[in-house]
């Protein structure tokens, strides 16, 4: 038996686990793995079954070939290995013979490797390595920096880290919120590498948990994850710059898109305030169509936009605030943006016209199903997305590619009606009636008005229920049925609701003023 040499000094000690993922094992193939967690003090190569029975506990044992091919000499090595606390056997065994061998080795929790090539050149190069661990882990270290900087994203660069590193659980943590006086449940971690201040997320830390291990092999986890760190902050740094980039592209283009274009001298009637930009607008301009294709917005021959609005009205719409959606928002969308715009953010799609079509009658109905589309859209990407403020959404009106400023206009009308009914699907600008003139002008002036105007409903504790059914009521044209359906109540309790209202000295009927106590029951109700 040939001792080729014992383990290194103490706190160089090496562990199967370890010992098995250095770079000459990974021609091994591997069976009945167990006892990862045991240091191998040396390495011996054998040429005689009998040398198995002597070796000293904690040694990993490589058969010459005179005894490594046949089922019956491996498996008596693999008995006197479990009989000896033996951490391995390594063998070459073919096809036929190693079904048995493997078996028998999984029976007594005796780890087993089979090799093809030379065996002794493995076992001189694993007692070097058993001898000199820290060289081992030099070169360990210097391949995870070498595999972590030809990746670019978070999840492949854990995945390299968590391949590379035996035994080590890998993970990108950040802690959650949590209010004074809560304690959160932290993960026990044998290492923290806090991600710092470079950070784009504070707070951060790469954790990793050990099964078992030496100072040195902690120290080499710690080194790592120190590249791994580094990696993570280079990708996400440049993801971030190559978001806000695009962002500011998106920005422009949309401008260039709905700002009118130049006209004619003179002072604009309403007529012409009010129509799109025709073919002197910016839309026919070549940089901006360009631009539009090279972001691979479609636009038209129709266009239906929908706006995208925070809930707090003081909610600065920043640029942090920006790309925080942009990197929630769901993928792989048949839609336009969102691109920030006016109060929040504007998206859009494109769909046919009635030249196309053939008959009006297939371009209404195209319509309606563009506007079902968007609104189902809308809504499923504001329950998707979670950014920490609440979100609304409004749908403008279809009209042609020359109109999307009008559309989007309308779109953001319709979410900032929607701050009223929070929690409803998305608001479509052609169900808003005087609501819309109400949040084109809202302000404490007008609040102060509609107070007024509706004093009594104002004194009473529940003066804004009432408001919201009094709105609802005259939304639909009186129809207390339909006002129930759309406040979600009985329509008994509408009824009930209505009646109090007129108790209380407001006219609902009156001509003159009934179109004012429409608008002062919408401003109440919010």
């Amino acid at each position: 038996m040939n001792d080729l040499r014992q383990g290194g000094p103490v706190g160089e000690s090496i562990t199967l686990a370890e010992l098995l993922r250095t770079e000459p094992m990974r021609a091994v193939q591997l069976h009945a793995l167990a006892g990862l967690d045991r240091v191998v003090d040396e390495v011996r190569l054998v040429d005689d079954v009998e040398q198995v029975r002597a070796a000293r506990p904690g040694t990993l044992v490589v058969l010459q070939h005179g005894i490594a091919r046949t089922a019956w000499s491996t498996a008596i090595a693999v008995r006197y290995a479990w009989e000896r606390n033996v951490r391995a056997v390594i063998c070459e065994l073919d096809m036929v013979a190693a079904p048995s061998v493997i078996s028998l080795a999984e029976r007594l929790s005796v780890p087993l490797g089979i090799h093809g090539g030379d065996l002794a050149a493995l076992a001189l190069e694993l007692s070097a390595i058993v001898a000199y661990p820290e060289a081992s882990r030099a070169r360990l270290v210097a391949r995870c920096a070498e595999l972590v900087a030809q990746q670019y994203d978070v999840d492949s660069i854990l995945a390299v880290v968590q391949s590379e590193l035996p035994g080590v659980q890998v993970t990108l943590h950040t802690p959650p919120r949590h209010t004074e006086g809560q304690a959160t449940a932290a993960p026990e971690p044998s290492i923290r590498v806090p991600m710092g201040r470079l950070d784009v997320r504070q707070g951060r830390e790469l954790l990793a948990t050990l099964e078992r291990g030496s100072v040195a092999w902690a120290r080499t986890v710690h080194a790592v994850l120190e590249i791994a760190r580094a990696q993570i902050i280079a990708c996400e740094a440049a993801a971030q710059i190559g978001l806000a980039q695009r962002r500011q592209l998106e920005e422009w283009t949309l401008r260039q898109l709905v700002e009118p274009g130049p006209r004619g001298g003179g002072h604009p009637g309403w007529r012409e305030q009010l129509a799109p930009a025709g073919p002197g607008g910016q839309l026919h301009r070549p940089e901006a169509r360009a631009a539009a294709e090279r972001l691979g917005w479609r636009l038209g021959p129709r266009v239906i936009a929908g706006s995208i609005v925070p809930l707090d009205t003081d909610m600065p719409v920043d640029d942090d605030l920006d790309l925080t959606l942009a990197a929630a928002w769901p993928q792989g969308l048949d839609l336009a943006g969102p691109v920030r715009h006016g109060e929040g953010w504007g998206v859009w799609i494109s769909f046919e016209d009635e030249l196309e079509t053939g008959s009006p009658e297939q371009a209404r109905t195209l319509e309606r199903r563009a506007l079902r589309t968007l609104s189902a859209t809308l809504q499923r990407c504001l329950e998707q997305v979670s950014i920490g403020i609440t979100l609304l959404a409004g749908v403008g009106t279809p009209v042609g590619a020359d109109g999307l400023a009008t559309s989007l206009r309308h779109a953001e009308l319709a979410a900032r009606a929607a701050r009223d009914r929070p929690g409803q699907p998305p608001q479509s600008f052609t169900d808003l009636g005087a609501r819309a003139f109400l949040a084109a002008v809202d302000g404490p002036a007008l609040r102060e008005l509609a107070l007024e105007t509706l004093a009594p409903l104002a004194s009473v504790e529940d003066g804004i229920v009432l408001a919201q059914t009094l709105g609802a009521y005259l939304d639909c044209g009186g129809s207390t049925g339909r006002a129930a359906e759309l406040l979600g109540v009985h329509r008994n309790t509408v009824t009930g609701r209505i009646d109090r209202i007129r108790r209380l000295g407001v006219d609902i009927e009156a001509p003159g003023t009934r179109l004012g106590i429409h608008m002062a029951a919408h401003l109440l109700g919010r």
